[in-house]
């Protein structure tokens, strides 16, 4: 039973699927997978964006502009949101560090007499 593999290529991010097949080589008793390329993975919504049936030429990654509305909207939703919660972040950091710094000085002054 065939089922998908991805790779990922670590130079440039693209991922590739991939469809395995197992068989058993007549010759050496052992098992064997067999596996061919499907097409690589769009990485906005997961698809797999098959290979071209002509030799030597690519299918077209869909655009951003290809992508439906309703999927632009929500990506733009998305990316707003992420910027909120990494600036709430930069705050709670901050706001951490004062904090400590704070309980620093009155464990130095409590140590020293002062308090």
């Amino acid at each position: 039973m065939p089922c998908i593999v991805y790779h990922k290529n670590p130079k440039n991010g693209t991922t590739y699927a991939y469809e395995s097949r197992s068989f058993r080589d007549p010759e050496t008793k052992k098992v064997r997978t067999k596996k061919t390329y499907v097409g690589r993975v769009d990485s906005i919504t997961g698809e797999i964006i098959p290979k071209s049936s002509e030799p030597g030429k690519r299918n077209r990654t869909p655009r951003v502009q290809d992508v439906p509305e309703q999927a632009r909207k929500q990506i733009e939703t998305l990316s707003h949101e992420v910027t909120e919660l990494k600036a709430r972040l930069r705050a709670s950091h901050e706001f951490i560090e004062t904090v400590l710094r704070a309980a620093a000085e009155y464990q130095s002054d409590a140590d020293s007499g002062k308090a």
